[in-house]
Protein backbone atom coordinates (compact mmCIF):
# COMPACT_ATOMS: atom_id res chain seq x y z
CA UNK A 1 0.00 0.00 0.00
CA UNK A 2 1.22 3.52 -0.80
CA UNK A 3 1.63 5.35 2.51
CA UNK A 4 3.42 8.63 3.30
CA UNK A 5 4.85 9.00 -0.22
CA UNK A 6 6.41 5.54 -0.23
CA UNK A 7 5.44 1.91 -0.62
CA UNK A 8 4.82 0.27 2.74
CA UNK A 9 3.91 -3.38 3.35
CA UNK A 10 0.65 -4.01 5.18
CA UNK A 11 -0.77 -7.08 6.87
CA UNK A 12 -4.23 -7.98 8.06
CA UNK A 13 -5.06 -9.49 11.44
CA UNK A 14 -8.58 -10.82 11.78
CA UNK A 15 -10.83 -12.41 14.38
CA UNK A 16 -13.62 -14.61 13.05
CA UNK A 17 -16.72 -15.99 14.72
CA UNK A 18 -19.79 -17.80 13.45
CA UNK A 19 -22.98 -19.43 14.65
CA UNK A 20 -25.16 -21.92 12.83
CA UNK A 21 -28.87 -21.13 12.78
CA UNK A 22 -30.21 -24.19 10.98
CA UNK A 23 -27.54 -25.73 8.74
CA UNK A 24 -24.33 -24.79 6.94
CA UNK A 25 -26.28 -22.71 4.43
CA UNK A 26 -27.86 -20.60 7.20
CA UNK A 27 -24.90 -19.24 9.12
CA UNK A 28 -24.25 -15.96 10.93
CA UNK A 29 -20.69 -14.67 10.53
CA UNK A 30 -18.63 -11.91 12.11
CA UNK A 31 -15.20 -10.50 11.19
CA UNK A 32 -13.09 -7.98 13.11
CA UNK A 33 -10.21 -7.01 10.82
CA UNK A 34 -7.26 -4.66 11.43
CA UNK A 35 -5.04 -3.71 8.49
CA UNK A 36 -1.74 -2.39 9.79
CA UNK A 37 1.60 -1.15 8.49
CA UNK A 38 4.30 -3.84 8.76
CA UNK A 39 7.75 -2.30 8.37
CA UNK A 40 10.54 -4.70 7.30
CA UNK A 41 12.41 -4.17 10.58
CA UNK A 42 9.25 -4.69 12.62
CA UNK A 43 9.51 -1.28 14.34
CA UNK A 44 6.15 0.12 13.22
CA UNK A 45 2.74 -1.52 13.04
CA UNK A 46 0.41 1.47 12.89
CA UNK A 47 -3.23 0.71 12.19
CA UNK A 48 -4.20 1.84 8.68
CA UNK A 49 -7.86 0.87 8.77
CA UNK A 50 -10.22 -1.36 10.70
CA UNK A 51 -13.35 -3.21 9.60
CA UNK A 52 -16.20 -4.83 11.48
CA UNK A 53 -18.26 -7.03 9.17
CA UNK A 54 -21.30 -9.07 10.15
CA UNK A 55 -23.68 -11.28 8.19
CA UNK A 56 -26.91 -12.24 9.98
CA UNK A 57 -28.28 -14.64 7.39
CA UNK A 58 -30.00 -11.88 5.44
CA UNK A 59 -27.78 -8.81 5.05
CA UNK A 60 -24.08 -7.92 5.35
CA UNK A 61 -23.30 -4.97 7.61
CA UNK A 62 -19.89 -3.30 7.51
CA UNK A 63 -18.37 -0.56 9.67
CA UNK A 64 -15.07 0.90 8.39
CA UNK A 65 -12.71 3.16 10.33
CA UNK A 66 -9.87 4.72 8.29
CA UNK A 67 -7.11 5.92 10.62
CA UNK A 68 -4.41 6.86 8.10
CA UNK A 69 -4.96 10.36 6.67
CA UNK A 70 -3.38 9.59 3.27
CA UNK A 71 -5.65 6.58 2.84
CA UNK A 72 -8.70 8.47 4.08
CA UNK A 73 -8.38 11.51 1.76
CA UNK A 74 -12.03 12.33 0.98
CA UNK A 75 -13.42 9.45 3.02
CA UNK A 76 -14.94 9.92 6.45
CA UNK A 77 -13.25 8.65 9.58
CA UNK A 78 -16.12 6.19 10.07
CA UNK A 79 -18.41 4.80 7.39
CA UNK A 80 -21.15 2.19 7.55
CA UNK A 81 -22.65 0.04 4.79
CA UNK A 82 -25.54 -2.41 4.58
CA UNK A 83 -25.88 -4.77 1.61
CA UNK A 84 -28.42 -7.50 0.96
CA UNK A 85 -27.14 -11.08 1.09
CA UNK A 86 -23.72 -12.56 1.84
CA UNK A 87 -20.99 -10.30 0.37
CA UNK A 88 -17.97 -12.61 0.35
CA UNK A 89 -15.63 -9.95 -1.05
CA UNK A 90 -15.95 -7.99 2.17
CA UNK A 91 -14.05 -10.59 4.16
CA UNK A 92 -10.34 -11.26 4.50
CA UNK A 93 -11.02 -15.00 4.50
CA UNK A 94 -12.04 -16.60 1.19
CA UNK A 95 -14.54 -18.49 3.27
CA UNK A 96 -17.86 -18.46 1.45
CA UNK A 97 -20.73 -20.08 3.33
CA UNK A 98 -18.47 -22.50 5.22
CA UNK A 99 -16.54 -19.98 7.30
CA UNK A 100 -12.93 -20.84 8.22
CA UNK A 101 -13.49 -24.51 7.31
CA UNK A 102 -12.55 -23.52 3.77
CA UNK A 103 -9.37 -21.81 4.96
CA UNK A 104 -8.23 -25.03 6.64
CA UNK A 105 -9.39 -27.80 4.34
CA UNK A 106 -9.30 -26.25 0.86
CA UNK A 107 -6.61 -25.39 -1.68
CA UNK A 108 -8.25 -22.91 -4.01
CA UNK A 109 -11.60 -24.36 -5.05
CA UNK A 110 -10.69 -27.97 -4.22
CA UNK A 111 -10.63 -29.81 -0.93
CA UNK A 112 -7.12 -30.79 0.09
CA UNK A 113 -7.97 -34.47 -0.33
CA UNK A 114 -9.01 -33.84 -3.94
CA UNK A 115 -6.09 -31.49 -4.64
CA UNK A 116 -3.61 -34.08 -3.38
CA UNK A 117 -5.12 -36.72 -5.69
CA UNK A 118 -6.09 -34.82 -8.82
CA UNK A 119 -4.31 -31.43 -8.81
CA UNK A 120 -1.89 -30.25 -11.49
CA UNK A 121 0.96 -30.61 -8.98
CA UNK A 122 1.70 -34.29 -8.13
CA UNK A 123 2.14 -34.60 -4.35
CA UNK A 124 4.75 -36.75 -2.61
CA UNK A 125 5.78 -37.44 0.97
CA UNK A 126 8.89 -35.43 1.89
CA UNK A 127 9.35 -36.74 5.43
CA UNK A 128 8.62 -36.13 9.13
CA UNK A 129 9.08 -32.85 10.98
CA UNK A 130 8.27 -31.42 14.43
CA UNK A 131 6.35 -28.15 14.58
CA UNK A 132 5.31 -26.48 17.84
CA UNK A 133 5.90 -29.76 19.65
CA UNK A 134 3.69 -31.77 17.27
CA UNK A 135 4.87 -34.53 14.96
CA UNK A 136 3.96 -33.78 11.35
CA UNK A 137 4.37 -35.25 7.90
CA UNK A 138 5.47 -32.90 5.12
CA UNK A 139 3.87 -33.43 1.71
CA UNK A 140 4.83 -31.39 -1.33
CA UNK A 141 3.47 -30.87 -4.81
CA UNK A 142 5.47 -29.17 -7.55
CA UNK A 143 4.94 -27.80 -11.04
CA UNK A 144 8.23 -27.54 -12.98
CA UNK A 145 9.18 -24.77 -15.36
CA UNK A 146 8.11 -25.30 -18.93
CA UNK A 147 10.96 -25.60 -21.42
CA UNK A 148 8.89 -23.85 -24.09
CA UNK A 149 8.03 -20.86 -21.88
CA UNK A 150 10.93 -18.66 -20.65
CA UNK A 151 8.55 -16.83 -18.31
CA UNK A 152 7.33 -19.94 -16.52
CA UNK A 153 8.32 -20.56 -12.90
CA UNK A 154 8.81 -23.60 -10.71
CA UNK A 155 5.92 -23.68 -8.23
CA UNK A 156 5.91 -25.73 -5.01
CA UNK A 157 3.06 -26.33 -2.54
CA UNK A 158 4.22 -27.71 0.82
CA UNK A 159 1.92 -28.81 3.69
CA UNK A 160 2.70 -29.96 7.24
CA UNK A 161 0.02 -32.53 8.16
CA UNK A 162 -0.42 -33.52 11.82
CA UNK A 163 -1.69 -37.12 12.25
CA UNK A 164 -2.24 -36.69 16.01
CA UNK A 165 -4.54 -33.71 15.33
CA UNK A 166 -6.79 -35.26 12.71
CA UNK A 167 -4.25 -34.60 9.90
CA UNK A 168 -4.81 -30.86 10.18
CA UNK A 169 -2.54 -28.95 7.73
CA UNK A 170 -1.00 -26.91 10.56
CA UNK A 171 1.36 -25.12 8.17
CA UNK A 172 1.43 -24.47 4.43
CA UNK A 173 4.05 -22.66 2.35
CA UNK A 174 3.77 -21.91 -1.38
CA UNK A 175 6.81 -20.78 -3.39
CA UNK A 176 7.70 -19.64 -6.92
CA UNK A 177 11.33 -20.21 -7.93
CA UNK A 178 12.17 -20.62 -4.25
CA UNK A 179 10.52 -17.35 -3.16
CA UNK A 180 7.61 -17.62 -0.73
CA UNK A 181 4.42 -16.02 -2.00
CA UNK A 182 1.94 -17.47 0.50
CA UNK A 183 2.09 -19.12 3.89
CA UNK A 184 -0.37 -19.93 6.62
CA UNK A 185 -0.26 -21.45 10.09
CA UNK A 186 -2.88 -23.00 12.38
CA UNK A 187 -2.54 -22.34 16.12
CA UNK A 188 -4.28 -23.06 19.45
CA UNK A 189 -5.70 -26.35 18.21
CA UNK A 190 -8.70 -27.71 20.11
CA UNK A 191 -11.01 -30.69 19.84
CA UNK A 192 -14.58 -29.80 18.95
CA UNK A 193 -17.58 -31.58 20.51
CA UNK A 194 -17.86 -33.79 17.41
CA UNK A 195 -14.31 -35.08 17.98
CA UNK A 196 -12.70 -33.11 15.13
CA UNK A 197 -9.67 -30.91 15.69
CA UNK A 198 -9.74 -27.28 14.56
CA UNK A 199 -7.63 -24.14 15.14
CA UNK A 200 -8.78 -21.21 17.22
CA UNK A 201 -6.39 -18.99 15.29
CA UNK A 202 -5.22 -18.86 11.64
CA UNK A 203 -2.19 -16.69 10.85
CA UNK A 204 -0.35 -15.50 7.78
CA UNK A 205 2.68 -15.60 7.86
CA UNK A 206 2.59 -19.05 9.38
CA UNK A 207 4.76 -18.16 12.40
CA UNK A 208 3.90 -15.32 14.76
CA UNK A 209 7.59 -14.41 15.02
CA UNK A 210 7.61 -13.57 11.31
CA UNK A 211 4.60 -11.24 11.25
CA UNK A 212 6.64 -8.11 11.93
CA UNK A 213 9.10 -9.06 9.17
CA UNK A 214 6.52 -9.65 6.45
Amino acid sequence: MWLDDRWAPVKAAAVYAHKYKADTQDIMQYFDVNIYRAEPDGTSRDIVESRLVAFDGHVTRELVRVDHLAVRQNRKLMQGFVQKGFISGKFNFAAGDFGPFREVWYMGTKTLAKAFRTGKAPFRLVGPDVREGLHTLIVEGSIPRRDDDPNSKEVRYRFWLCPERGFLPIKRVFTRDGQTWFQQGLHDLQMLPNGAWFPRRISSPADDSEIGKA
